[in-house]
């Protein structure tokens, strides 16, 4: 089932407000603005080139002799409109000017490479500005639609409340133990990202002391304990919230196998302790680690575990698990219902959560000798072939949890619970903590958690499931086990109950994945604040944009792109004022296409232009004549005629004692018929007289 998710402007408390500030877009809403990004990378990138081209332009710029070469140049700067047209342009330069200019190659090849580069280099940045997109990751915010701690319904009868209890437990239980062989046990990406982490790590020693001294079966130090990271409520479970209101969990649990025989009993079938149990004849194995009690504090049975030692034919493994039920709130009165298990003086040292492992192997035979201290499995049976039978019918392993609660920002430093059983978590909170308001409910968030009982609830709903061995019993024969198979079962429940947490905290914000569960709403604001603050990694359809990335891409392109519009006309207003820079303005101007062509056209008397120097030449009045496409025609006309007579006695055009340029008033008679008239007006800016053609 996939997470609703969030979408709008959130911020990712990962990073500090203005990095984690997220805008979150469905697919076509995102797809729209991915092409806008693209588009808007581009046009920068024109705009960009712009201001590069008129800066050249005006570097390049001096009142000197130069060759036309470096006069062209100075147009294609001043008139390429892309840096791609440009890059063109010298490339044809390279051609055509060889051999008509000096160094034309070393003079025009750095351009054309620049231009280029250019062109390759925004490509580049058009292609990745999607990049902006991806800085947020893919951590998204739920949208919470059945957000809220799981609770019983007050209105159902106990059955129905515990029927819900164990449909949750089997579904929840299952999800983390495929999850744990998923992502724990191996990395299958397309099924390990959901969460803010992959999997929470953990540490192991596997000689630690014996909480239970005097009861370990392999002396004072053979206990193996497991520890996990420090879970931080943020990063690591992904409750949103800014450094000052996050918690730190850490967990703990240390097992051992336990001795049984001054604590195993043998009852025959007539005993009154077995009465209606079974059949005449059979043999019980009673373990007694202390009675059953009802609620009320009453004994219900006076051992804490029984099996019948005839019922193992074609059974394989089995688990049993049981909890100590002696902590405060269990109390005689509570529940007179409740059957609750008292551990005998030995077990009751430790101040954690106490439960008590029971593996029944039945008929599992081995394939080789097993000396691992739970599965002992050494007792040689030979028939058709050699086998090994465990060595006890029932092995006992007593398992601590304990829990941590850290507030990485106290006062005065981190200050936390130390571990504790988790009925002693709340009053640890409240004298050894300083709280702020919205930790106080992830507080909460992580007892509602604990308090699901994550390890008892394992082991009463996978039962031999929850068992690594399980996975190399074939036909009721177990295959090779190593010698500390029990700490590989220990650290699998671990894993499990690590990525229970992680499951339990998403679903207080999307609700159960089943329906057999009853979610209680927010009550209040904080827990609604909750609700709306969970992190899970599920992009779904949406895409997630960097608000503080956009806001530069924007600012820092509209100021280029607005720069661009405005540059030359402040710097000509700075050279003008301070008398600077004169020809560079000059030229800029002039050298502009519209300018050129309003030259050109002025040379050929196509029209009456505007004098001066405003951006866009305009005709004096509202005229119509023939483009430079008619007046070139003509001037190939005259470039035909083999000689010119003059009119009214001017000298030939091919004269040597002319001067290339005509006498005012001088007409000229091409053999074509072509009239040429020399015209006496100079041109503002100091270019020759011009002709004008006639027919």
């Amino acid at each position: 089932m996939s997470t609703p998710i969030y979408k709008g402007v959130w911020i990712n408390w990962s990073q500090n407000p203005v990095l984690g500030a997220t805008l979150t877009l469905g697919e076509r809403e995102s797809g729209l603005l991915t092409a806008f990004i693209a588009t808007f990378v581009t046009v920068v990138a024109a705009q960009l080139w712009k201001i590069l081209s008129f800066t050249i332009h005006q570097a390049r710029s001096r009142r000197a002799l130069r060759d036309g070469l470096y006069h062209q140049q100075q147009v294609v700067f001043r008139n390429s409109v892309t840096p791609g047209s440009a890059a063109w342009t010298f490339l044809l330069q390279l051609w055509y000017w060889s051999g008509h200019a000096r160094r034309s190659l070393m003079r025009t090849l750095p351009w054309a490479a620049f231009a280029t580069i250019y062109v390759v280099v925004f490509g580049v940045l058009a292609i990745f500005s999607s990049e902006i997109s991806k800085a947020p990751g893919s951590a998204r915010l739920v949208h919470p639609t059945n957000c809220g701690a799981w609770d019983f319904p007050l209105d159902a009868d106990s059955q129905t409340q515990f029927s819900a209890l164990l449909r949750k437990q089997t579904n929840d239980t299952l999800a983390a133990e495929t999850y744990v062989r998923t992502c724990y046990d191996a990395d299958n990406p397309l099924a390990c990202g959901k969460f803010p982490i992959k999997s929470i790590g953990s540490t192991e020693q596997r000689d630690v002391s014996c909480p239970w001294p005097g009861m370990c079966l392999e002396g004072d130090s053979p206990a193996y304990q497991v520890q996990s990271q420090v879970i931080d409520s943020h990063h690591d479970l992904g409750i949103n919230a800014p450094p000052a209101d996050r918690l730190q969990l850490e967990l703990r649990l240390t097992c051992a196998p336990l001795i049984q025989e001054e604590f195993r009993e043998q009852v025959e079938s007539d005993d009154s302790r077995v009465a209606g149990m079974g059949y005449e004849g059979d043999v019980w194995a009673a373990y007694n680690y202390g009675p059953i009690v009802d609620g009320l504090g009453d004994p219900y049975t006076h051992y804490t575990f029984i099996y019948n030692t005839h019922s193992y034919i074609h059974h394989g493994y089995d688990l049993e698990a049981i909890m100590d039920g002696s902590y405060p709130n269990s109390t005689a009165g509570d529940n007179g219902d409740a059957l609750l298990w008292q551990p005998v003086e030995p077990l009751t040292t430790t101040n954690g959560e106490l439960s008590i492992m029971f593996l029944i192997q039945n008929n599992v035979i081995y394939r080789e000798p097993c000396d691992d201290p739970w599965f002992a499995a050494r007792l040689n049976y030979t028939n058709a072939l050699t086998v090994y039978m465990p060595d006890v019918w029932v092995s006992p392993m007593a398992c601590s949890q304990q829990y941590q609660i850290c507030n990485p920002h106290g006062s005065s430093s981190r200050r936390c619970t130390g571990f504790v059983a988790r009925w002693d978590l709340a009053d640890a909170i409240a004298s050894r903590l300083d709280l702020g308001l919205n930790q106080v409910y992830v507080a909460i968030r992580f007892i509602n958690i604990i308090n699901m009982g994550l390890l008892r609830g394992l082991i009463r709903t996978r039962k031999q499931n929850a068992l690594r061995a399980q996975d190399s019993v074939v036909d009721l024969v177990q295959y090779y086990l190593p010698p500390d198979q029990w700490m590989r079962e220990v650290s699998g429940w671990f894993d499990t109950t690590l990525a229970l947490i992680q499951q339990l905290t998403l679903e207080y914000a999307t609700g159960p994945a089943h329906n057999a569960s009853v979610v209680r709403p927010e009550a209040d604001t904080y827990e609604e604040t909750m609700c709306w603050n969970q992190i899970v990694n599920e992009t779904g359809d949406t895409t997630s944009f960097s608000i503080a990335g956009m806001i530069v891409l924007f600012v820092v392109g509209g100021l280029i792109i607005v720069t661009s519009f405005i540059l030359d006309t402040v710097v000509g207003w700075v050279q003008r004022l301070f008398k600077v820079g004169e020809h560079a303005r000059t030229s800029w101007l002039i050298e502009d296409k519209l300018q050129l062509h309003k030259l050109l056209s002025d040379e050929l008397s196509l029209g009456e232009w505007t004098e001066g120097d405003q951006a866009i030449p305009t005709t004096t009045a509202k005229q119509a004549f023939l483009g430079l496409a008619a007046a070139r025609t003509a001037s190939d006309n005259i470039a035909t005629t083999t000689a010119f007579q003059p009119v009214n006695g001017g000298g030939s055009l091919h004269d040597e004692k002319e001067s290339s340029i005509p006498n005012a008033h001088d007409t000229y008679k091409a053999e074509a018929g072509v009239t040429v008239t020399a015209a006496p007006r100079m041109h503002e800016h100091g270019l020759p007289n011009r002709l004008r053609c006639t027919r």
